[in-house]
């Protein structure tokens, strides 16, 4: 009785049905293809909601990092700064209340960057590929809000990002709240725009949607 235990198969399933386990394998492409499939859709529904500030690679990146714990199933675009104004009363008119922000800026000089709020919150920049993550024990400075002032970022003095009411005369200190280097906490950097103050002549503000 015993060996007869032993030779029998340990999967009856695969014994029976050879074509058991190539059907599996199917499943688990096609999954894998309608995941790539819906991300292109998604960065479609980006651009086409008009984000013109953003490269389609950057926006694959981004949405690789917002989509790690939760899937996007919109992009909406909530503020121009070219259409809407940009001035810090605008910018609240339009994002007072909501949540889930993906924010990207342009400066006078060209540079691209921005930031995402608050599920995973992070700065990034388009001009140097990188990404700037929340520093573990600053969640509470993840956003400073203030009415006379833009979007601001980081601690109560120094902070990572700081845009004025005018949307002029914005600094940057990397590296109080946001980590500017992942192995080291280098502290007051300027690279979101490599000049101690910038302009910025265009925003957009899109509000992510998730399933």
């Amino acid at each position: 009785m015993l060996d007869r235990i032993k030779q029998e198969p340990k999967d009856s399933k695969e014994e029976q049905y050879p074509q058991y386990r190539k059907l599996e394998e199917q499943i688990k492409q096609l999954t894998l293809y309608q995941h790539s499939f819906m991300q292109k859709i998604n960065l479609i529904c980006f651009f086409q909601f008009g984000g013109k500030l953003m490269s389609y690679q950057q926006s694959q990146k981004i949405m690789n990092i917002i989509q790690i714990h939760k899937k996007v199933i919109n992009f909406s675009q909530i503020y121009l700064g070219t259409r809407d104004g940009l001035s810090a009363q605008a910018f609240w008119n339009k994002v007072n209340g909501k949540s889930n922000l993906l924010m990207v800026f342009k400066s006078k000089m060209g540079y691209i960057f921005g930031e995402f709020s608050p599920l995973s919150s992070f700065l990034f920049s388009q001009t140097y590929d990188q990404i700037y993550p929340l520093i573990e024990d600053k969640n509470k400075y993840a956003i400073y809000c203030n009415y006379q002032c833009g979007p601001c970022f980081g601690g109560n003095y120094n902070r990572d990002l700081n845009i004025d009411g005018t949307f002029k005369g914005c600094t940057s200190n990397l590296g109080d709240s946001y980590r500017h280097n992942q192995y080291q906490n280098v502290r007051h950097n300027t690279q979101l725009f490599n000049q101690a103050t910038a302009d910025i002549v265009e925003c957009e503000i899109y509000q992510v949607t998730f399933a």
